[in-house]
């Protein structure tokens, strides 16, 4: 199997798993449940094409500096990422209402994806692992 198909797989099936995992609305209980509604649909409509500047730190704890870009096509985004001066390694994303999950492979070819929650604001807040670890590392992103 190539490894451009291994990336999109694991992609695809990430993102299944976090949308069976979410909620319905219907299920949500208590006064927050407007604000929450109004939020993610805030979120929702934010539109992701763009450069994005941020960081965040790697399972280990090891803080970094990035730069994404993200560019639609059709119905995924491509997605590059430069982490300081290593070489920008690419990533596809799926997008579903305020998710944004991304898998990629990166300049030493390690397989990894990034779980990102779009906050109304435009900005990303994300979970990563990758085929090395058993723990996750954080990742923020605002738009340039």
């Amino acid at each position: 199997m190539n490894k451009k198909f291994c990336l999109v797989l694991m992609v695809a099936a990430l993102a299944a798993v976090i949308a069976s995992c979410r909620k319905p609305a219907e299920e949500i209980k208590g006064p927050e449940t407007a604000a929450s509604e109004t939020s993610a649909e805030t979120a929702a409509n934010v539109i992701l094409e763009g450069i994005y500047v941020g960081g965040g730190a790697d399972a280990d704890g090891n803080a970094y500096t990035c730069e994404v870009e993200i560019t639609p096509a059709r119905n995924v985004y491509w997605v590059t990422y430069s982490v300081g001066d290593r070489i920008p390694y690419p990533g596809v994303g799926l997008r579903r209402g305020d998710l944004f999950v991304v898998g990629y492979r990166d300049d030493r070819e390690v397989y990894g994806v990034v779980a990102y929650t779009i906050k109304p604001d435009g900005s990303l807040e994300g979970i990563s692992a990758d085929q090395d670890s058993t723990k996750t590392g954080t990742e923020t992103l605002r738009r340039r």
